[in-house]
């Protein structure tokens, strides 16, 4: 039997959102890192994200939230990272 990969999920915008929702449909446990720890959380108790996309619901026995960004590198064979294209200007220059 073939494995799933084991991925996390970098951010707590719109985009990671999404991503986690539909990684969601797919795989029995995603890891997500977020910065805030009250957003974490949140999502706990409340089943979504407060800030983005708030009326997707998400499953949180697959979730494993954390603010712990070496642990969640240590467990992810792939990490997606997801940055707001404001922030592209800072990257690219």
């Amino acid at each position: 039997m073939k494995n799933k990969p084991k991925i996390a999920v970098f951010g707590g915008g719109s985009w990671a959102t999404a991503i986690v929702k539909m990684l969601s449909e797919n795989l029995d446990e995603i890891r997500w890192y977020m910065r805030s720890s009250y957003a974490i959380e949140h999502i706990k108790r409340n089943k979504h994200n407060p800030n983005y996309i708030s009326s997707v619901e998400f499953n949180t026995e697959q979730l494993i939230l954390t603010d712990d960004i070496d642990e969640m590198v240590a467990y992810a064979d792939y990490l997606i990272v997801t940055i707001s294209f404001g922030f592209f200007k800072f990257i690219l220059y």
